[in-house]
């Protein structure tokens, strides 16, 4: 998974197919404004009486302290120096926060006109999702990458941190469906999915102090926390859990004003872990001085085994199977059409269970119809990090075919010693 995170974190792909390209407006893809997550009902209304594939990934990675250059020598396993330790303890607030979200996948429309008369389509496919999340005080960033020796006669404040990694598959079927109205048409799409769970990591520290003695002497360590985690997943088929997802796609468009309401629902599900699950929980206090050498000198490798070391922390260790829910992602937007070439969306979308606080975005693109060209710009605010920018194109490669990149958090790009995030898409979109 680092390698896969580093891979794309300097570039986020996102594909999908289009296919009545003399409709100038199919070459912007804006419902999913902010990632390069399928949608059903965009491919279904850019492309009524054919068959699409969408193969599409998208990186997202944020924080409010933690820099782009520090993040990916996390994941690449490179050097942490100093002076990146120091970028970030001094950009530290009361709680930090840092998350990485991937999608990646191959999604389909199928429509036939004999079969369905124009009442509904079918759509489906695979995705891929991994998601790590944080919150942290800046005690804990210190213990973790300074240590303690400067903490002597002081504590360490641990409350409210937790750390959530999750990585699975999806595999979705459903149905797509389109109401006429009176000023326009609603068209609405729900997909049903066996969730493949490969991986999962949960601690969450609900209370944590740490003291260090004058002179180390002594620590005196207090905690409540909880630990699930499952085996690090062996590869892309790998399976240690279970579940099902729903996905739910809305938009209403009012033809008679030029003006689109969507709303999108994906991951509401769930995944029940069964292989190799275990979970450690503590709620007490020690005071530890070190081992004495007689000890030491004439144990026979007791001392230092993962039972001791668990009595004492007083951890309690239970395998059983244990239940996560999805990290639910929801995104509303409103789109007006100010003529055929040019339109502006704002838009909110948030993650539920998850670092993640609601991002408000702002994105307008204007569509050069001669050389089969689209740009559009986007600015945000929140998410895991704060106010961020990013551009996007799109380019039509055939009749039936078009690409688009985006960056949607670039500065990050460019200034990663300093800045914290980087965010894009590359989408691929054809029909036959």
């Amino acid at each position: 998974m680092k390698h896969c995170i580093v891979g794309l974190c300097m570039m986020y792909f996102s594909v999908a197919v289009a296919q009545k390209c003399d409709s100038v407006l199919n070459l912007i893809n804006y419902t999913p404004t902010i990632s390069g997550i399928y949608n059903p009902v965009w491919n279904y209304n850019n492309a009524l009486e054919n068959f699409t594939i969408s193969a599409y990934g998208d990186i997202y990675t944020g924080s409010n302290s933690i820099t782009t250059t520090f993040l990916k020598n996390i994941y690449n396993s490179g050097f942490i120096d100093d002076t990146m330790k120091n970028t970030v303890s001094e950009n530290l607030e009361s709680i930090n926060r840092v998350g990485v979200n991937i999608f990646s996948g191959v999604g389909f429309t199928l429509y036939n006109k004999k079969i369905f008369k124009g009442k509904a389509a079918i759509t489906g496919g695979i995705e891929h999702v991994v998601q790590q999340t944080a919150d942290f005080t800046p005690d804990v960033f210190h213990l973790i990458f300074y240590g303690n020796y400067d903490l002597q006669d002081s504590i360490a404040r641990l409350s409210n941190t937790t750390f959530n990694g999750i990585k699975y598959n999806k595999y979705r079927f459903g149905i797509i469906k389109p109401i006429p109205m009176s000023d326009g048409i609603i068209t609405a799409s729900a997909m049903l999915g066996v969730v493949q769970g490969q991986s999962t990591n949960f601690i969450n520290i609900n209370n944590g102090a740490f003291y260090t003695a004058p002179y180390g002497e002594y620590i005196d360590f207090t905690y409540d926390f909880v630990v699930k985690n499952t085996a690090p997943d062996s590869g892309f088929f790998d399976w240690q859990g279970a579940g099902a997802s729903l996905d739910l796609f809305f938009e209403y468009n009012w033809t008679n004003i030029d003006l689109k309401l969507s709303f999108i629902a994906t991951d509401v599900g769930f995944i029940k872990w069964y292989s190799d699950t275990k979970k450690l929980t503590a709620d007490t206090s020690i005071f530890f001085e070190g081992v004495e050498v007689d000890d030491l000198l004439n144990a026979t490798g007791s001392v230092f085994t993962q039972d001791t070391i668990y009595d004492l922390l007083g951890l309690k260790e239970t395998e059983l199977a244990f239940s996560t829910a999805l990290p639910i992602k929801l995104n509303t937007a409103i789109v007006k059409e100010f003529n055929p070439t040019f339109y502006a969306a704002l838009g909110v979308q948030h993650i539920i269970n998850s670092t993640y606080v609601p991002l408000v975005y702002l994105k307008s693109g204007k569509i050069f119809t001669k050389t089969g060209t689209a740009v559009d710009g986007i600015i945000e605010y929140g998410g895991y990090g704060g106010l961020s920018f990013g551009v996007g194109a799109t380019q039509r490669i055939t009749k039936n075919a078009s690409i688009q990149i985006n960056a949607s958090n670039f500065l990050g790009l460019i200034v990663p010693d300093k800045l914290t995030g980087a965010a894009g898409y590359i989408v691929l979109h054809t029909a036959f």
